[in-house]
């Protein structure tokens, strides 16, 4: 999965992505790589807005309000629970990669009339 994330120049990733069913994370944020199985959002504060990609939706940017602080709970690599608290952009790509986990894509965000010309422009 870092593979595929590094390799479309992605700083995030979730398993369903490239086709595995598992609820798996990777994220890659201020050189900081963080690998997550089984991630859950225990607590969330603040608010920020900004526009966010995702290699699920290429060519679209969604302005997107999120929590400023995230704290995440998970299995690392070795199978061990760990709990991140994460500000910032590296709170934000967690929530995005969790988002995808449970189904929802940046589109999901849109606005009915924002829905409607990101699918008009898609079939163009």
């Amino acid at each position: 999965m870092l593979f595929a994330m590094k390799y479309f120049s992605g700083i995030g990733l979730a398993a369903p992505q490239v086709g595995i069913l598992r609820k798996m994370i990777v994220v890659e944020v201020e050189g900081r790589i963080t690998k997550l199985a089984n991630p859950q959002i225990l607590r969330v504060k603040g608010a920020d807005v900004m526009e966010e990609r995702c290699l699920s939706v290429p060519g679209l940017g969604v302005d997107i309000v999120r929590p400023y602080e995230a704290i995440i709970k998970g299995l690392n690599e070795e199978g061990q629970a760990v709990e991140i608290k994460a500000k910032g952009l590296f709170a934000r790509v967690l929530q995005h990669e969790i988002d995808h986990l449970c189904g929802k894509l940046i589109v999901d965000y849109l606005s009915f009339w924002q829905s409607l010309k990101f699918k008009v422009k898609a079939l163009r």
